[in-house]
């Protein structure tokens, strides 16, 4: 596994993830007290013996945009058992401002 997260809501924003033997990155929400909302942002993610990107649960909701996902054995991105995703992003513009994952956003307007 590249990178597993579990029930949180987590930043993946410029990683290179390549040649994982299982899924590059898996999403699971399956606890009814909390989403499973990370940002999935600008990462490479190639070569996996899986899929890129795979969602698994009811309260799987990742962000999905701008990645590079190539050549991996499966599918690209993958939702499983009820889990949705918000996948886009197609140009340098879509991407560059970077939402808080929090309510109470105090730094509004950062970018990279």
């Amino acid at each position: 596994m590249g990178i597993e997260i579990v029930n949180n809501k987590s930043r993946l924003i410029d990683n290179e993830i390549e040649k994982s033997h299982e899924n590059g990155i898996k999403v699971t929400g399956n606890d009814n007290s909390t989403r499973a909302t990370p940002l999935i942002w600008r990462n490479f993610i190639r070569t996996c013996g899986y899929n890129g990107i795979v969602g698994i649960g009811e309260q799987c909701e990742p962000d999905i945009r701008g990645n590079v996902i190539t050549q991996n054995r499966k599918a690209g991105i993958k939702l499983t058992e009820k889990a949705c995703a918000h996948i886009g992003g197609t140009t340098k513009v879509d991407i560059k401002f970077i939402p808080s994952s929090t309510k109470n956003n105090n730094h509004k307007g950062d970018t990279f």
